[in-house]
């Protein structure tokens, strides 16, 4: 097994991705490559219909997955708010790449039976398959998508992310081999030679107060996920007091949510009645939260 990633600057889509061509073929070496992550800026989706085709004739990958991004990573380099294209490949012997992809349409009920979602996907539970999941966060509810492969897939591994760099419907896009799509989720399953290992980054970097329900959701927008825990009556008053020395330094950021995906949706209905405030914090302690 090799893996090779890369990252450009460049704002032509195609030097872009002959820059990532040349280093990442380079370290691969005469290794032929399985499967292809490509995560792009919004920059470069000027002929998005044009995107499996490059990706192909640079590549020759007998998969690929991807999506459009508010940043990339490649090749130990971050690329935030400017053209960027990351391309990583992979040479998998003993895996089995099974692709899909998903309309909320197609997400069974929450409580239909493992074989549904087993069916949806095209694996089974049986071969311990590893997921590699992208999903539109305004056309498909991917929480109810995760919940569902949770409850289907048990043992395995999911991991991805969500589809960024547009603020609305239709503005972001996932690469599927020689597919586009503007709505939905994408994946690949893998079975056989193959561990995923998850790493999450354990420091949340806001929280925002629910005063009306004395909860507070602590936010982790790197990955997109987030920890709602009640306040005891102490921590409530400190937090409250913290917010609103916040405030007083910079108005409440009522659009944080723009940026979490999936959770928009989540969190807006926790918060609906209230204004949301950023203030710094640290994760939560055991005495943050009743018993």
């Amino acid at each position: 097994m090799r893996w090779a990633s890369h990252a450009s600057t460049n704002e032509t889509l195609d030097i872009a991705l002959d820059e990532c061509a040349e280093s990442v073929l380079e370290r691969m070496g005469s290794k032929t490559i399985d499967l292809a992550i490509v995560f792009l800026s919004s920059h470069h989706l000027k002929d998005p219909a044009n995107i499996p085709n490059l990706l192909q004739q640079k590549f020759r990958s007998k998969h690929v997955v991807g999506c459009s991004a508010g940043g990339v990573i490649g090749g130990g380099k971050e690329i935030e708010q400017s053209p960027g294209v990351s391309v990583t490949c992979g040479h998998l012997p003993g895996v089995n790449l099974t692709p899909f992809h998903i309309n909320n349409d197609d997400l069974p009920d929450l409580d239909a039976s493992p074989e549904s979602w087993e069916n949806m996907t095209r694996t089974w539970a049986s071969n311990n398959p590893q997921f590699i999941i992208l999903s539109d966060p305004f056309t498909i509810k991917s929480e109810n998508l995760l919940m569902g492969l949770d409850y289907a897939f048990p043992k395995s591994v999911k991991i991805g992310g969500l589809a960024s760099g547009s603020h609305q419907y239709g503005g972001n896009v996932l690469i599927l081999n020689s597919n586009i799509y503007e709505q939905g989720a994408i994946g690949i399953a893998l079975e056989g030679k193959i561990r995923i290992d998850t790493i999450v980054d354990s420091v949340p970097q806001s929280v925002i107060i629910d005063y009306e329900k004395q909860e507070a959701i602590w936010v982790w927008p790197k990955t997109y996920s987030y920890l709602s825990v009640p306040l005891n009556k102490e921590s409530q008053t400190n937090l409250k007091k913290a917010a609103n020395e916040a405030a007083k330094k910079a108005p409440p950021d009522k659009d944080i949510y723009k940026f979490m995906g999936s959770f928009v949706g989540s969190i807006k209905k926790k918060m609906k009645k209230n204004v949301a405030m950023e203030v710094e914090a640290g994760p939560p302690s055991r005495s943050d939260v009743t018993s």
